[in-house]
């Protein structure tokens, strides 16, 4: 049996811790939400209790705000009660295919179900990977051609931030994943036993871990690639700044030199146009006969 709710209120777990032997601190985790994903073992009682935090299903990849959304789940041996919050009916959905699914090999069981549901969670992070990928080779491709318009290194210096926000979140919700599937295959062990149905499942959720390795390796990866595009991306900028700022040298310098000399040319123009006596330049009368006018230390000084 399968009891899936959703929202519950207080009412609803002391109903619940009535009628199933639920520990007060499993009923704590989830009226308070607790948000970090972990495995609880009840030996006494008789159930293991697993938080799961899933994508919150925002429609779009381009959504950078990578946000979670946790699903509380108590697995008895012979059944299992599912809590959540928001809506998570692309999990639960996904499962109860897998239930009617006749062709199925696996033992319908309570562990099965909420292997089901943790491999959905898992399996929704790798259409985020995929268009990570993308992303990533695309920005490698603009940023090695980086051109010198403003707006288009403001673009690309977005979608590198963007990029880097949407591996950080799903880094951030795969991480503890790994050791919660690791914990949970050993409750299994301890509580099933090692019986055919018990290794099976332990199979099961070592396929479960396979993905969240191969998921973190993957981000990992980019995150990598990112940072060096950032860098590559700074260089440029630099370089591209640098060559500006040697332009408007030679500029200058070409407007200063045109500009002190027409400067000089003004100052000769000037003088030599001006309606008085040369310096020194007598007058005919009073020059000796042959003597020429005196006004080569004025030309001197010019």
């Amino acid at each position: 049996w399968w009891l899936d709710i959703n929202c519950p209120t207080y009412l609803d777990m002391t109903e619940l811790s009535k009628m199933f032997p639920l520990h007060p601190l499993t009923v704590e985790d989830v009226l308070q939400q607790e948000p970090r994903e972990k495995v609880e073992t009840f030996d006494a009682l008789g159930y293991y209790f697993v938080i799961v935090e899933g994508l919150d299903g925002k429609a779009g990849l381009e959504g950078v705000s990578v946000g979670g959304t946790n699903l509380y789940m108590i697995v008895f041996k012979h059944g299992l009660i599912t809590f959540h919050f928001e809506d998570v009916s692309k999990h639960t959905d996904r499962v109860r295919r897998r239930l009617l699914d006749s062709t199925h090999p696996a033992e319908l069981s309570s562990d099965w179900i909420a292997h089901g549901l943790y491999d959905s969670a898992v399996d929704a992070f790798f259409p985020l990977l995929a268009f990570i990928e993308v992303e990533v080779a695309e920005i490698e491709l603009v940023t090695a051609f980086l051109s010198d318009n403003a707006q288009g290194q403001s673009k690309l210096l977005r979608r590198i931030t963007d990029a880097r926000k949407l591996v950080t979140g799903l880094s951030r919700l795969l991480a503890p994943k790994n050791d919660a599937v690791r914990g949970l295959r050993k409750r299994l062990v301890e509580l099933r036993g090692t019986g055919a149905g018990a290794s099976e499942m332990s199979i099961y959720m070592g396929d479960v871990l396979d993905h969240i390795v191969t998921l973190l390796a993957h981000l990992a990866e980019s995150d990598a690639r990112l940072h060096q595009t950032h860098h590559t991306y700074l260089s440029a900028i630099s370089l591209n700044n640098q060559q500006v700022a040697h332009s408007t040298d030679e500029i200058l310098i070409v407007l200063a030199t045109i500009t002190v000399a027409i400067f000089g040319m003004q100052c000769v123009l000037g003088l030599g146009s001006m309606n008085v006596e040369v310096p020194h330049n007598l007058h005919a009368e009073d020059r000796p006969p042959g003597e020429p006018p005196r006004y080569w230390w004025f030309i001197g000084i010019v």
